[in-house]
């Protein structure tokens, strides 16, 4: 589904394109660079998608754990987020935070 609405987004590219080689400049530069990412994204997407499928009798490897003190980072890195989280609701509604 993200493959088929960055498609979308990226639609009216080709009239971008057609119109720079006209010589004719975009009516909007940002418009024309977001609908490039959104080109490449459906593209990587769609690769992504279909990288997912295996040849025909190919064996599957069984994922591994990761290393304790990978486990430890993530479980120590993750209540960093816990400011940040209450900052920005608190900017939302026009307060201030740490002073």
């Amino acid at each position: 589904m993200a493959c088929v609405l960055a498609g979308i987004t990226a639609f009216s590219l080709l009239m971008d394109v057609i119109t720079l080689m006209l010589g004719q400049g975009v009516d909007s530069r940002a418009s024309a660079a977001n609908k490039t990412l959104a080109a490449v994204g459906a593209v990587l997407l769609a690769a992504t998608a279909r990288s997912d499928r295996l040849p025909a009798g190919a064996a599957v490897r069984a994922p591994s754990a990761a290393p304790q003190r990978l486990h430890i980072a993530a479980w120590a890195g993750t209540p960093a987020f816990v400011p940040y989280a209450v900052m920005k609701p608190a900017w939302a509604c026009g307060g201030t935070f740490a002073g």
